[in-house]
C-alpha cells in the first residue's frame, strides 16, 4: 500500500486521474497481492470431483473403526495452515491391549512409521487436483510515456494490457483426471501397506503364540524323558567297559536333552523379539501371555476368494486405476495437438508520432496469440510413448490379475491339504491318549509298566506338538487369504455374489499402434529413432 501511495504521489497531475488509478491498482498488485492470506480449507476430504469415491472411502473407514480428525500437531510450523483434517486411527492416542491378535493388530498399524508415510502420500496426492486444474495466473502490463518521469516535453501516452492464457477444451478435465487417478492409487497403495501389514501382524503373533505352546509342551517332554533317563546301575558283573559304556549313553542323552532345552528358549526368544520389532518397542520388552486365536468355523470357497479378490484386491485396483491413468494420458497427448490461446485486452493511447499529441486518441483492443504447431516430432514422440506406457499398463493389471488369483489357488489347495493333516493327527491324537490312559490304568495294577507309561504320554506330546503347528500353518494359509483378497482387517470369509467379470477374463487391450495406423500418425522418416517392431505387432 506504501508503494501504491508514493507512486500516485509522483505521478503529475497532468497526467489525469486515470493514471494515478492505474499507478495505485499497479502497486496494490505489486505488494498487497503477497500478503493476501491463504483461502480457508475445508476440514472435509471429500471433494466435488471425488465425491462418489470419498462416500466409499467413508464407508470403508466406518467398517474399519477409522475416526477423521484435525490433527492438532500439524501447523505448528509458522506460516504453515492446516489443510485439513488428517485420518487418525482410533486407537491413536493411546496404546491398546495387547493380549489379543487383534490388539496387536492395531497397535502395529498405530506405530507404524511406514504406514503412516503412505497415509501422508495418499493425502498429499488428494491436492494435486485443484493444481491440474487451475487455470493460470492473468498477467497484467503497464506502460508509460516519458512524462512521468519528469519529461516536460511531448503528450503523455499509456497502454494496459491484460492477458490472459486459456487451455483448449477438455485440457483442464483430462490433466484433473491424471491428478484424481494417481490420488486413487496412492490411496490403494497405502491400503495395501495397510492390509500387509496386518498380515504379517497375525503371522508374528501366530508365530509367537506357536513358540509358547512348543515350549509348554516340549518342557513336558523333557520332564518325562528326564525320568526314563535315570543314571546306570552298575552290577557286579558288568565289566569296566560295560559300565563307562552306558554312562557315555546316559550323558549323550543328557545333553541332547540340554541341547533341545536351548533351542526351545531361542525359539521363545525370537518370536517375542519379533513381536517387539513390529511394536517398536525393546526387543526385551514383555509381552502378556497370548491367548490361540481361534480358527473360522467355515472354510472359503475359491470362486468366493477369487470373486472377493477382484472387487476388494488393493492392489489389483491400483494397477486398474494406473492403466485408466494411462488411458487419459492418452487423451491428454491427442489434445496436445490444439494449441493453448493467450487472450489479449488491451486499452492505450495511439499515435502515429509517439511525440505528436494533436494525433494521439484512444483505442480499446482485443487480440488472441496463437502458437505455431511447429515442433510436431516432439508431439508424435509424446503420443506414441503414452500408447506403449498405456499397453503396459494393461499387461501390468492382468499380469497382476493372473497371480493372484494363482496364489488364490495354491492357498487353497494349501488349506485343503492342511485342513486334511489336522484331521489325521486330531484321530492319531485321539487313539494315542486313549492307550496312554490305558497305560495308567495298567500301571495301578503293575508298577513295573511304569516306563511304558511315560512312554505313552510323551507319545501323546509329540502328536500334540505336530498338531500345533499345523493349526499355525492353516492360520497362515487364512491370514495370506485375506491379504491377497484385501478383508485382512475385516477377517472374514463369508460367501460374497460372484463378480460381473471373472478375475482373469481377458481385459480388452485397447488400439494401439498398428503398422497401418504408425504410417498415419507420424511417417517413419520424418522420426529420428525407428519404433522397435515388438512393440508395435
Amino acid at each position: 500500500m506504501t508503494v501504491a501511495i508514493r507512486a500516485i504521489q509522483r505521478t503529475p497531475l497532468r497526467a489525469g486521474g486515470i493514471v494515478k488509478i492505474i499507478a495505485a491498482v499497479t502497486g496494490l498488485l505489486l505488494t498487497g497481492g503477497c500478503r493476501m492470506p491463504p483461502p480457508p480449507v475445508s476440514s472435509d476430504l471429500s471433494r466435488p470431483w471425488r465425491r462418489d469415491e470419498s462416500d466409499a472411502m467413508r464407508a470403508l473407514d466406518e467398517r474399519e473403526g477409522v475416526v477423521r480428525l484435525p490433527d492438532p500437531t500439524f501447523g505448528l510450523v509458522e506460516g504453515c495452515e492446516d489443510p485439513g483434517s488428517q485420518p487418525i486411527d482410533q486407537m491413536g492416542g493411546e496404546a491398546v491391549s495387547l493380549e489379543t491378535v487383534d490388539g496387536v493388530v492395531a497397535e502395529v498399524l498405530r506405530v507404524n512409521p511406514t504406514l503412516e508415510a503412505a497415509e501422508q502420500t495418499w493425502l498429499a496426492s488428494m491436492e494435486l487436483y485443484p493444481q491440474a486444474t487451475a487455470w493460470n495466473d492473468p498477467a497484467f502490463r503497464f506502460m508509460n510515456g516519458p512524462t512521468i518521469f519528469g519529461s516536460t516535453q511531448g503528450q503523455h501516452l499509456w497502454r494496459v494490457q491484460v492477458a490472459q492464457r486459456v487451455p483448449w477444451y477438455g485440457k483442464r478435465g483430462l490433466m484433473g483426471e491424471v491428478a484424481d487417478r494417481q490420488a486413487d492409487i496412492a490411496y490403494y497403495n497405502w491400503r495395501r501397506a495397510k492390509n500387509q501389514l496386518a498380515g504379517s501382524a497375525r503371522v508374528a503373533y501366530g508365530q509367537y503364540v506357536l513358540a509358547e505352546r512348543l515350549y509348554e509342551l516340549s518342557s513336558q517332554d523333557l520332564q518325562i524323558a528326564e525320568l526314563l533317563s535315570a543314571p546306570p546301575k552298575i552290577d557286579l558283573v558288568s565289566t569296566n567297559e560295560q559300565a563307562l559304556e552306558q554312562y557315555d549313553a546316559y550323558r549323550l542323552e543328557q545333553l541332547e536333552l540340554e541341547r533341545k532345552r536351548e533351542e526351545l528358549e531361542e525359539n521363545r526368544q525370537l518370536a517375542r523379539e519379533r513381536i517387539n520389532v513390529m511394536l517398536k518397542r525393546d526387543l526385551s520388552a514383555p509381552l502378556p501371555v497370548p491367548m490361540l486365536p481361534e480358527l473360522p468355523s467355515e472354510y472359503p470357497n475359491e470362486n468366493a476368494m477369487i470373486s472377493r479378490a477382484t472387487v476388494n484386491s488393493p492392489e489389483l485396483a491400483a494397477a486398474q486405476r494406473a492403466e485408466q491413468q494411462a488411458a487419459t494420458r492418452v487423451a491428454l497427448a491427442e489434445k496436445d495437438f490444439y494449441p493453448d490461446l493467450d487472450v489479449v485486452g488491451r486499452f492505450d493511447t495511439v499515435a502515429n508520432d509517439f511525440w505528436a499529441p494533436d494525433r494521439a486518441n484512444i483505442r480499446p483492443q482485443l487480440g488472441i496469440y496463437l502458437p505455431l504447431m511447429v515442433q510436431q516430432n516432439r508431439r508424435w514422440a509424446r503420443l506414441r510413448e503414452t500408447k506403449y506406457e498405456q499397453r503396459r499398463r494393461n499387461a501390468e493389471t492382468r499380469a497382476i490379475a493372473s497371480r493372484i488369483k494363482s496364489d488364490i489357488q495354491r492357498s487353497i489347495a494349501q488349506l485343503d491339504r492342511s485342513q486334511q493333516r489336522l484331521a489325521t493327527l486330531d484321530r492319531m491324537l485321539a487313539s494315542a491318549v486313549r492307550r496312554a490312559d490305558t497305560q495308567e490304568m495298567l500301571v495301578s495294577n503293575d508298577p513295573h509298566r511304569q516306563k511304558e507309561s511315560l512312554q505313552a504320554r510323551r507319545t501323546v506330546i509329540k502328536y500334540q506338538i505336530e498338531q500345533a503347528k499345523e493349526q499355525a500353518a492353516l492360520q497362515e494359509r487364512f491370514v495370506e487369504l485375506a491379504v491377497l483378497t484385501g478383508n485382512i482387517l475385516e477377517n472374514e470369509f463369508d460367501p460374497v455374489e460372484p463378480a460381473e467379470q471373472p478375475l482373469l477374463n481377458p481385459i480388452p487391450t485397447p488400439p494401439l499402434l498398428s503398422p497401418a495406423d504408425d504410417d498415419v500418425l507420424m511417417p517413419m522418416d520424418t522420426f529420428n529413432a525407428p519404433v522397435p517392431p515388438s512393440l508395435i505387432d
